[in-house]
């Protein structure tokens, strides 16, 4: 995974850093891994993948889906017209069941790792071995 993997524009790239660093700010639990990734699903968005420490209680969702949410442009994070940010977010015990259960948010992710349709912007020590599970 490098740089160009996912074709940004330099500035969306930057957008997308600002707002990990921000993210890596929260209280809510530490961040241990984000990336961007671009999938087939909805071609011209912006994916951004966290893993954080104690997301969603450090609970596995017993639907088997990774919690997604997405956002319109803002003046805070603009996009261009119809683009939309899908932030998807995950604790480790859950990204851990995804992975070895073959859920579909992971394979998506893990085909746009194989790729080389993803970009990984922030990792720690546990984010990096949580990023083995995608290669």
């Amino acid at each position: 995974m490098n740089a160009t993997a996912t074709a940004l524009d330099p500035g969306v790239r930057a957008q997308l850093e600002n707002l990990v660093a921000q993210h890596r700010q929260l209280d809510d639990g530490p961040l241990l891994l984000a990336l961007t990734y671009d999938p087939p699903r909805a071609l011209g968005d912006l994916f951004l993948f966290e893993v954080v420490e104690g997301f969603g209680d450090g609970d596995v969702s017993p639907e088997r889906n990774l919690f997604e949410v997405t956002f319109e442009s803002t003046a805070g994070f603009p996009m261009s017209r119809g683009q939309r940010l899908h932030l998807v977010l995950t604790n480790p015990d859950e990204f851990r069941a995804a992975a070895s259960e073959g859920w579909q948010a992971f394979q998506e992710l893990r085909d746009a790792v194989a790729g080389d349709q993803a970009d990984v912007l922030y990792s720690d020590a546990t984010g990096r071995q949580l990023l083995e599970l995608i290669r």
